[in-house]
């Protein structure tokens, strides 16, 4: 299990307040328990570079699945995250009001939703999960990521 945080280039810290790694590898898929996920203030862009993971609202039981890239805002409600095999997520957790400067969308809109973030970016963020997951340590993954943030700008 991997849990790592990294802090972003001085060109993107307006933008982001730190970069987040998630890497799990089970050896039994049969026995992959699920984590109950409490709301958190965050506005997140996931890259899902191998397995993805299914996220379950418990309230309603509505599912988002099969996204190989989330962006996602303030939830406020406890979420159920159901993950495969060999999970690795890149998370870029925006600074306030940095995702809304780089999207233009209203943090409000964003509230307890998940969206496939394919649908906002530009076409090249197919290519980070691809360069994510062919990267050989996490900080190079960073440097993939601020690549695409600065394309963004």
């Amino acid at each position: 299990m991997v849990l790592s945080e990294f802090t972003p280039s001085p060109d993107l810290t307006e933008f982001v307040r730190v970069y987040r790694v998630v890497n799990f590898v089970f050896d039994d898929i049969s026995k992959i328990p699920f984590k109950p996920y409490p709301p958190r203030p965050e506005h997140c862009l996931s890259f899902y570079p191998r397995d993805s993971e299914i996220i379950e609202d418990v309230n309603n039981g509505k599912r988002s699945q099969n996204f190989k890239t989330v962006l996602f805002g303030q939830q406020s409600e406890v979420t159920n995250r159901y993950v495969g095999k060999d999970f690795l997520v890149f998370q870029v957790v925006f600074s306030p009001g940095g995702l809304y400067r780089l999207t233009g969308i209203p943090s409000q809109q964003l509230l307890n939703c998940y969206y496939d973030a394919e649908t906002i970016f530009s076409k090249d963020i197919k290519e980070v999960n691809d360069k994510l997951n062919d990267a050989s340590n996490f900080k190079e993954m960073v440097v993939v990521v601020e690549s695409f943030l600065l394309k963004q700008i």
